[in-house]
């Protein structure tokens, strides 16, 4: 859509720009600045886990769930080395479904 959510200092720090993730991008010439944004996103969820307790307490399952499911979303992502732009990574409805059952357990406990 025309969007770049990366900060221009990162991009500029691997010698890229913002017109390279458009059209076809190299996933190769961007896996190491992916790998950074991914190792820095992995250092907020865990800092975001630290603090769900601060949360209202009927908010923490839920919040709990969302941290999980794009945390572990960012795992597959690693998984398949950072290769983004040819298919869409998601987690399967089992997957979806497994963390959110915890999370209805958490609501329960």
């Amino acid at each position: 859509m025309g969007r770049v959510y990366l900060p221009l200092e990162d991009l500029q720090k691997f010698e890229l720009s913002p017109s390279d993730l458009t059209n076809s991008p190299d996933s190769a010439r961007m896996r190491a600045l992916l790998a950074m944004e991914a190792d820095r996103a992995r250092d907020f969820y865990k800092s975001g886990h630290e603090l769900i307790h601060l949360v209202n307490e009927d908010s923490q399952p839920a919040l709990w769930v969302l941290v999980t499911i794009y945390q572990r979303l960012l795992e597959k992502i690693a998984l398949r080395r950072y290769e983004v732009f040819a298919e869409k990574i998601r987690l399967t409805t089992r997957e979806k479904l497994t963390i959110l059952g915890k999370g209805f357990l958490k609501r329960l406990t």
